[in-house]
C-alpha cells in the first residue's frame, strides 16, 4: 500500500523521469484517508478519532511536516492517542496536535491496541520498510550516514539522492536520528509498566534478546 505523502509531486513537465514539488494536501483529506485506512485495518479507536479543530476548513499541511504519535492513560478512564505534526518556520521547531483518539476501555489489551494503532499511523505516513543511510561510500571512502547528513545539513539520515545533469538532488524524509527506537515512545511504555525486555523487542521486530554472559 502506497505511504500517505505529507507533501504532494508531479511529474515534471521538462523532464518525466523527475517528480517536482506541486503543493501541500488538505489537511482534512490528509486525516479522512488515514482513518479509512485504520477502519479497514480494524485499528481505529472505539471511542472516537477526532481531527484537531484548527485543520478544518480547507487548511494544509505545512511544508516539510512530518508526523508523530503518543499513547497514553488520560485523566479519565481510557487510553488515549495523539497524532502531531511537527514542522520548522523560520529555523525554529513547530509542533501543534493533528488528531486525537480515544478507547472506551483502558485495560491492557486497549493499552496493547492504541500502540498498535500508534503503529500503522507511523507506517501509514513512512512506510513498512523506512531506511536510513547508516554508511555510505563517497569517492572511495566510507563514511557514516549521520556525518552525510550534519556536513550537507539535512533533516534526517533517512535520505535519498539523484544526479542529473550534473545536480545532486536529496529527499529527505523525517527528523529522526534513524537508529529504530522511539524515544518518546520508550518512555511511555514505561511509564506504563512495560519492562525494558517488552520495550525492546517491540521496537526491533524480529529480535531476540539472550544473556551472552550466562546465567
Amino acid at each position: 500500500m502506497d505511504i500517505i505523502e505529507l507533501e504532494r509531486w508531479k511529474p515534471s513537465e521538462a523532464n518525466p523521469h523527475k517528480l517536482e514539488y506541486a503543493g501541500q494536501p488538505v489537511a482534512q483529506e490528509v486525516f479522512e484517508e488515514l482513518k479509512h485506512r485504520l477502519e479497514g485495518m480494524g485499528y481505529l479507536p472505539d471511542e472516537y478519532f477526532l481531527l484537531d479543530g484548527h485543520w478544518k476548513d480547507g487548511r494544509e499541511i505545512p511544508k516539510d511536516a512530518d508526523i508523530f504519535c503518543t499513547t497514553d492513560y488520560g485523566a479519565s478512564e481510557g487510553v488515549y492517542l495523539d497524532v502531531y505534526l511537527k514542522w520548522y518556520e523560520d529555523g525554529k521547531p513547530i509542533t501543534r496536535s493533528f488528531i486525537t483518539g480515544k478507547t472506551l476501555g483502558e485495560n491492557g489489551n486497549d493499552l496493547d491496541r492504541m500502540f498498535l494503532t500508534a503503529s500503522a499511523i507511523t507506517k501509514a505516513f513512512h512506510g513498512d520498510h523506512a531506511t536510513h543511510a547508516r554508511y555510505m561510500k563517497i569517492g572511495g571512502v566510507e563514511c557514516k550516514g549521520g556525518d552525510v547528513r550534519t556536513a550537507l545539513g539535512l533533516r534526517s539520515a533517512h535520505f535519498t539522492w539523484d544526479y542529473r545533469d550534473g545536480t545532486f538532488t536529496f529527499t529527505v524524509k523525517g527528523y529522526g536520528h534513524g537508529v529504530g527506537m522511539s524515544q518518546n515512545g520508550a518512555r511511555e511504555m514505561a511509564a506504563s509498566g512495560y519492562s525494558a525486555e517488552e520495550i525492546l523487542l517491540y521496537f526491533y521486530e524480529h529480535c531476540s534478546i539472550v544473556n551472552v554472559y550466562g546465567s
